[in-house]
């Protein structure tokens, strides 16, 4: 039997249950409610009914807001949201006081708001709104004036998600209690379909620590300028055989991850990558800013689009003050009339290695991290959510404009996303710090040399055209 199947019995079971009286707003009316259907709403009207009450009294309700609730109790879907504003923010009011958060993440999701709890100093809550598009400054307004529970929330980062279990057997974490002002909770999300293109959307299920005997059902969206495409549109990096001093990284590109990604409407795409080489490696920014289309078109290249870091092009390594460079690049994509050779999108980006130090086998790695591969959809006409977990101008994403979505392309990799490169340095034996050895001493020997061949050679020629040129200039006098 699948779970749609059960869910639907158990809500059919509900609406036969037994009817609660609730007693609703300062005039009292009465409203007759399934108790099932009543409890499993929220955690506060279960512990209600489980007093046996006759009657639930909620006098702080408007009659006409509760019975938007029961529309949507019965229906799961809110009543009066799409052309009423002021009635749906009621109804979120409702849902946040008495902890029903399906219909609270409904609300504001239809009002275009986003928003998160803020703990402060003081014992009060605070909501943080941001203005997306549907409320005005009124119904901002009416939600700081009508939330009025005193509450703490902690907000956990995680930093590490995991798909698969430690063991054979299964997880085991322990989540603990840090104190007894704060609410912690812990559950299993998974990424949901998002109704707007620019949200986030996780579901699952949550419980809170010390509170709960089971986990809840939740569902909860957010606005972010950050998307991950399908794992199909991937790529891969590599270096093109033989590297030599002057190696040139190919990324394979899945035709999947070419075609322009589900931005909103009016917004402009292009496929950019962003390299973070270190100071043994550079890219010369006066090639790549050419605007010779030949060229670009060879690597499959628009062209570079921001550089920074050391740029200097004949410095050697151990000179260098900075750590490396960074490089924005845009990406060409196919036309119509260009083939995909060997099902993927080959860009090449030619890149050079500096001068490295002796060492005594004559070779020396050096690791390069893959570049990033990204899709970035400006549009500056779409009005932009908040996302109060983004944080902006920490990276490359400060050199595209404020309004910027993207959508990241895989790095398709068994191992870490690190290449690592072999660069050809001069030979030398190594005693105290200091160099010496029959390389050194051959390279000095044959400077020394050819300084004294040329020299020589220069001088000889001189000498030679000041003993020629008195019997020329006697043999024209006879002439």
């Amino acid at each position: 039997m699948s779970d749609d199947t059960n869910r639907w019995e158990d809500f059919i079971e509900a609406m036969q249950s037994n009817e609660v009286r609730v007693v609703v707003g300062e005039r009292k009316k009465v409203f007759s409610v399934p108790r099932d259907l009543f409890s499993k709403s929220s955690s506060e009207f279960e512990f209600t009914c489980i007093r046996e009450k006759p009657e639930i009294e909620l006098p702080d309700v408007n009659p006409a807001t509760f019975g938007s609730f029961l529309v949507w109790l019965h229906s799961w879907l809110p009543n009066g949201i799409v052309d009423d504003k002021a009635e749906t923010v009621d109804l979120a009011i409702l849902a946040e006081k008495y902890e029903i958060s399906a219909l609270l993440l409904q609300c504001l999701h239809v009002l275009k708001e986003t928003w998160v709890y803020h703990t402060t100093g003081n014992s009060s809550q605070k909501w943080i709104v941001k203005r997306r598009k549907a409320a005005s400054p009124q119904i901002i307004r009416r939600i700081f004036e009508k939330t009025k529970k005193p509450q703490h929330f902690v907000i956990f980062t995680l930093s590490t998600f995991w798909s698969q279990p430690h063991s054979e057997a299964a997880w085991t974490e322990d989540v603990g209690i840090v104190g007894s002002s704060v609410k912690v909770e812990v559950g299993i999300l998974s990424n949901e379909k998002a109704i707007d293109p620019e949200d986030l959307s996780l579901g699952g299920y949550l419980a809170v620590v010390g509170q709960d005997t089971k986990l809840k059902p939740t569902l909860f969206s957010f606005p972010s300028r950050h998307h991950i495409l399908p794992d199909h549109a991937n790529y891969v990096s590599t270096f093109e055989t033989p590297t030599g001093l002057h190696p040139t990284i190919k990324i394979s590109i899945s035709p999947s991850a070419l075609i322009q990604p589900s931005a909103p409407i009016g917004a402009t795409c292009a496929l950019h990558t962003y390299m973070t080489l270190p100071s043994t490696i550079f890219a010369d920014k006066y090639q790549l800013s050419t605007k010779d289309s030949l060229f670009l078109e060879s690597h499959n290249l628009k062209g570079l689009r921001a550089v920074s870091g050391e740029t200097d092009l004949e410095a050697p390594d151990w000179v260098l003050p900075a750590w490396g460079s960074n490089l924005l690049i845009e990406i060409a994509t196919p036309t119509d009339s260009q083939a995909v050779q060997n099902g993927n999108w080959n860009v090449t980006i030619p890149l050079h290695l500096r001068y490295l130090k002796p060492t005594e086998s004559g070779h020396q790695s050096t690791s390069i991290p893959w570049p990033i591969v990204f899709w970035a959809c400006t549009a500056e006409n779409t009005e932009m959510g908040i996302n109060p977990f983004d944080r902006v101008d920490l990276g490359y994403d400060k050199l595209f404009p404020a309004k910027t979505f993207f959508y990241h392309l895989h790095p398709e990799s068994d191992g870490a996303l690190m290449q690592e490169i072999q660069v050809p340095v001069l030979r030398a034996d190594t005693e105290g710090g200091r160099l010496f050895g029959d390389a050194t001493s051959q390279v000095e020997i044959g400077t020394v040399a050819a300084v004294v061949i040329g020299f020589t050679w220069v001088l000889w020629k001189l000498i030679s055209g000041l003993r020629s040129s008195p019997k020329d200039s006697d043999e024209k006098k006879k002439q």
